[in-house]
């Protein structure tokens, strides 16, 4: 099975996100060959049934610098009859000669490549009316933040406030509490929870541990520091933060025309 770039894991998230709930997607299927030359595997298998029968597509994927030809199509072709499938995807990083895309077309065979327009008529495109939307995670306030400081070769708990400034061992002002809240969460993978709640907020709870900067510029990470309060003021270690973020996700509809998408980072609508 070839080497899954993110353009084709995108291919995968959209296929599996954006067609009906009763279509069943399947990665690395294995199917009988009809020849009885031993049983053989799909890329992706996408079932799904319209009326009293099933539709199965098969989805090969090619990950290569070399644009596919037209050896590649007879080949899916020939595996398509030998699997029972119904429709065959192509998916390629590099596109397609124009030998393979005439040889595709005579076979009904469709050709993806990511980032490029899908056919609304080809078979992802008519299987169950797909839709595709942007959602984005909208940060409201922080609730509630803490620290783990280092004091005295021991590490203490102690509350922190938003706007608390970060230093450097140095003690040159580098960065603050929100900021490096917003960063660690703009990083998180928070698929999940965007995906279960659309037009709903959140309340998100966040544990760095082996806290580092990493400066935006490059270089090397750069250890955090706060100042305590009251006086008189130390600098301490930070070494770890806890932090309950309120956010909302917003859900945007758009045109189907795009096989990949990406999510965008937004400002606090409230700096805590």
């Amino acid at each position: 099975m070839p080497r899954r770039s993110n353009d084709f894991q995108a291919v995968i998230y959209f296929v599996r996100s954006h067609l009906d709930s009763d279509v069943a997607v399947t990665e690395s299927a294995v199917l009988p060959d009809r020849t009885g030359a031993g049983p053989r595997e799909v890329d992706v298998l996408i079932t799904s049934r319209v009326g009293n029968g099933e539709v199965r597509i098969g989805v090969e994927c090619r990950d290569h610098q070399k644009t596919p030809d037209v050896a590649w199509v007879e080949q899916v072709r020939a595996k398509q009859l030998d699997l029972e499938l119904d429709r065959m995807v192509l998916v390629s990083s590099s596109g397609f000669t124009s030998g393979a895309v005439a040889k595709a077309r005579y076979y009904n065979i469709e050709l993806v490549t990511p980032n490029r327009p899908i056919s609304p008529d080809g078979p992802l495109g008519r299987l169950g009316g797909p839709s595709l939307e942007f959602r984005d995670l909208v940060r409201e306030r922080l609730i509630e933040v803490s620290g783990v400081v280092e004091r005295d070769g021991q590490p203490e708990e102690i509350p922190l406030a938003a706007r608390a400034v970060v230093f450097d061992a140095d003690g040159t002002d580098v960065s603050s509490i929100i900021e490096v809240v917003a960063t660690a969460l703009d990083k998180a993978d928070l698929r999940e929870a965007v995906a279960s709640a659309p037009g709903q907020t959140l309340e998100l709870s966040m544990e760095i541990d082996d806290l580092v900067l990493r400066p935006a510029t490059g270089g090397d990470a750069i250890k955090a520091f706060v100042r305590t309060e009251p006086p008189p003021r130390q600098l301490l270690r930070l070494i770890a933060l806890k932090a309950l973020i309120a956010a909302r996700v917003e859900a945007r509809p758009v045109p189907y025309r795009q096989a990949t998408c990406k999510g965008r980072p937004t400002p606090w609508v409230q700096d805590g």
